[in-house]
């Protein structure tokens, strides 16, 4: 046998014991889940949206004003050929209204969108800088967990719990309606 061939046989040997033994050992453990966030800015204060929350981010957006008696509804707007009530994000969390928002984030769970005034990016957290907040009972009471990073803690705004709020609002406006 030529020291080419023994060569070969002794590679092949490794490399099949090599293989054996990866199944041999436990695997390896799952990277810890990461969740991206929306950073935007709110009422001259930073939030942060779930991106997995957001159906699409449109930017300049007209929206066609309506008469209403709720005051975070800005309208509707067609941002992807849909007409969709259009909310005032800042005042859903409790402040002034926006003098012109430029974002709209449309919701994945209900045809609706929020306008907000500056979108910063987004980021990828890892679970565990997500901590819950117990929100005070003030317009904040949409904010239900607090995105620490390594430069800022940031407000999560829970969408699902703001599109209930909206839900309220307009049953509430419809009944006065009638009543």
């Amino acid at each position: 046998m030529s020291n080419v061939q023994s060569g070969l046989t002794g590679l092949a040997a490794r490399l099949r014991y090599e293989f054996d033994r990866s199944f041999a050992e436990p695997p390896s453990p799952a990277p810890p889940p990461a969740i991206d966030l929306l950073e935007i800015t709110v009422a001259a204060e930073r939030y942060a949206l779930r991106l997995g929350d957001i159906a699409g981010l449109y930017a300049d957006q007209p929206i066609t004003r309506l008469p209403d008696r709720v005051p975070a509804l800005l309208g509707i707007a067609a941002p992807h050929g849909d007409s969709l009530p259009i909310y005032d994000l800042a005042v859903l969390l409790g402040g002034e209204p926006a003098a012109a928002p430029r974002w709209l984030a449309v919701a994945a769970a209900k045809p609706a969108a929020l306008a907000f005034s500056t979108l910063h990016g987004v980021r990828r957290v890892q679970h565990d800088a997500l901590v819950p907040h117990d929100a005070p009972r003030d317009g904040r009471g949409h904010v239900r967990e607090l995105a620490h990073t390594a430069d800022s803690t940031m407000p999560v705004v829970d969408l699902g719990a703001l599109l209930a709020a909206i839900a309220r609002l307009s049953t509430a406006q419809s009944g006065e309606e009638r009543g």
